[in-house]
C-alpha cells in the first residue's frame, strides 16, 4: 500500500456492521493510516448517534439485518446528508455491486476473507496464509483510504501503485459519473440560479389527492402553491399538466390562479415526459435544469425525472410539493430518483437558493409576502413582527 499521509484529528471513519471482528479489525486497519472511527452494530445505532452528523465518511455492510449497508447510505442521500460511502461484503456479485455503485457509493469491496471475514488476530494461521492475509489487508487499506481520502478531503494523498486498485478504478469512476456528470454537486455553481431553472408541476389534482397518504394534502397544497408564487416572482417559467381532466379533475384552484391565463397541458401519458408538448415546452425554455413537483411521486414524478435524467437534463424534485399514496411510496420513489442521479430538495430550500441574497430587492418584498402566506410558523413569526413594526407585508 502507498504511503499516507496522516489524518486530521476531526476526520472520522463511521464503520457500521454487525460482525464485531469486523468491526474491531476495521478500526485496527484504519487506525494504522491515522484515521479515528467510531464503530457500531447496526444502522440504526449509527443514525441515533452523534456520530451520525459529525463523520466524514462511512464504511457499513452490504448484509445486516434491519437496515443493509446500501439501504443506509441511500436514506442518508435522500434526508440530504449524504456520507462518501464505502460498502463491503463477505459475498461479492456483480448484481449488488452495480447496486451499490449507482447508487452513488465510492466503491464496492469484498472483505479479506468471504465466511470467515477478518480473522486477522487469529495465532493458528500458517505463515503462507498469514503472508496471503497481508497482502488481502494492504490492498483493502489501499482501496478503502484512498476512496475515503481522495474524496472527502483533499489535503490528503495517497501514493498510487496498488494493481488491484486499478482494476477498481473503471468502475467507481462510473459512479461518480452518474452522480456528477449532469450537474456539480459541490461549491457555489452546485446551488440552483433562478435563470438556469424552469419548473414543471405535474398533476395537482383531485383525483391524486384523494389517495395522498404520504402527507397531510393541505400541506401539499401550501406548499406547491408557495412554489409556484415563488417561481413567478422569480421570472421562472413555469409549466403546468394534468393527465385526463376529465376524469381526474382540474388543476386545484389555488394553483391555477397564480397563472390565470395558462391552460394546463392535458395528457394521457402517465409519464409526463413523453409527452412531446410538455418536452416542447421545457427546450423552448432554452435552460437545463428541471425543478419537478407532482402527484403521486412514486409514478407521475419518479417516470419523467428519470426519463429527463437520461437526456441530459439536471432535475431537482421538489420532495415536499410532492406527495404518495403512503409514506413509504414516496420515500422509495425519492430513493429511486436519487440514485438515478436527481436531486431531493424542498420549496423553502430553493426559495433561499434562488434569492441568495437578502440584498436582492427585487424579489424581496415578493417573498415577504408568500413566506407571510405560506411559512408556516415562520410566516406568523413574520406576520408579528411587522405588526409590532407597525408596517405591512400588503
Amino acid at each position: 500500500m502507498g504511503k499516507l499521509k496522516r489524518q486530521p484529528k476531526n476526520f472520522l471513519v463511521a464503520v457500521v456492521d454487525d460482525d464485531e471482528s469486523t468491526r474491531d479489525t476495521t478500526k485496527d486497519l484504519l487506525a494504522s493510516a491515522g484515521f479515528r472511527t467510531a464503530t457500531f452494530a447496526s444502522a440504526e445505532a449509527f443514525l441515533n448517534s452523534p456520530h451520525s452528523a459529525s463523520a466524514a465518511a462511512l464504511i457499513a455492510d452490504m448484509r445486516m439485518p434491519g437496515t443493509d449497508g446500501l439501504a443506509l447510505h441511500l436514506h442518508l442521500v435522500t434526508s440530504g446528508h449524504p456520507f462518501p460511502t464505502i460498502l463491503v461484503t463477505a459475498y461479492p456479485e456483480e448484481a449488488a455491486r452495480k447496486r451499490a455503485l449507482e447508487a452513488g457509493a465510492l466503491c464496492y469491496l469484498a472483505k479479506p476473507i468471504g465466511k470467515d471475514p477478518w480473522p486477522l488476530r487469529s495465532t493458528a494461521m500458517s505463515n503462507q496464509r498469514s503472508a496471503a492475509m497481508s497482502n488481502q489487508r494492504r490492498n483493502f487499506m489501499g482501496l478503502a483510504a484512498g476512496a475515503i481520502a481522495v474524496p472527502a478531503t483533499s489535503g490528503l494523498v495517497l501514493a498510487q501503485g496498488d494493481s488491484s486498485r486499478g482494476k477498481q478504478a473503471p468502475a467507481q469512476a462510473s459512479a461518480a459519473e452518474r452522480r456528477s456528470s449532469k450537474s456539480d454537486l459541490t461549491g457555489l455553481s452546485a446551488l440552483l440560479a433562478p435563470e438556469e431553472c424552469v419548473v414543471v408541476l405535474i398533476d395537482h389534482q383531485p383525483f391524486q389527492f384523494a389517495n395522498l397518504h404520504s402527507h397531510e394534502p393541505t400541506m401539499i397544497v401550501n406548499n406547491v402553491i408557495g412554489l409556484a408564487k415563488v417561481a413567478k416572482a422569480f421570472k421562472v417559467p413555469v409549466i403546468l399538466t394534468t393527465v385526463v381532466e376529465a376524469r381526474g379533475g382540474r388543476i386545484i384552484k389555488g394553483l391555477q390562479e397564480v397563472f390565470p391565463d395558462q391552460k394546463p397541458v392535458d395528457r394521457t401519458y402517465i409519464n409526463a415526459w413523453q409527452d412531446k408538448r410538455v418536452v416542447d415546452l421545457v427546450k423552448g425554455t432554452g435552460r437545463r435544469k428541471l425543478i419537478l413537483a407532482g402527484l403521486w411521486t412514486e409514478m407521475c414524478v419518479a417516470m419523467p425525472t428519470i426519463h429527463a435524467l437520461g437526456e441530459g437534463y439536471d432535475v431537482h424534485i421538489v420532495a415536499d410539493a410532492s406527495g404518495g399514496v403512503s409514506v413509504e411510496a414516496h420515500d422509495m420513489a425519492v430513493r429511486r430518483m436519487a440514485q438515478a442521479g436527481a436531486v431531493p430538495i424542498t420549496w423553502g430550500a430553493l426559495t433561499g437558493e434562488w434569492q441568495r441574497d437578502w440584498a436582492r430587492e427585487s424579489t424581496l418584498a415578493d417573498l415577504a409576502k408568500i413566506r407571510a402566506e405560506h411559512g408556516g410558523g415562520s410566516g406568523i413569526a413574520f406576520a408579528w413582527e411587522t405588526q409590532l413594526l407597525g408596517t405591512s407585508t400588503r
